[in-house]
C-alpha cells in the first residue's frame, strides 16, 4: 500500500488513505438524522480529507431527505 501512496507525497498521505479505501455504509456521516442548521464548506482540493467529494454528497442526501 505504501507503494501507492508515494504518489500522493507526504502532505497528501491521509487524503491518499481516504482514497485507497472503500467506502462504506457504517463510515457515511447520516446528515439526514441531524435536525440542526449545517455550515458546509470544502476548499476544491482538499490535502488532508476528500470533503471536496463529501460536501456535494451530502448536500444532495439532505436535498433528497428535504
Amino acid at each position: 500500500m505504501a507503494a501507492r501512496l508515494l504518489k500522493h507525497r507526504m502532505r497528501r498521505m491521509l487524503r491518499g488513505c481516504y482514497d485507497e479505501n472503500v467506502q462504506t455504509g457504517k463510515a457515511r456521516i447520516k446528515v439526514e438524522n441531524m435536525h440542526v442548521d449545517i455550515l458546509m464548506q470544502c476548499p476544491g482540493c482538499d490535502d488532508c480529507r476528500p470533503s471536496d467529494e463529501a460536501v456535494p454528497r451530502m448536500k444532495k442526501k439532505l436535498e433528497e431527505c428535504g
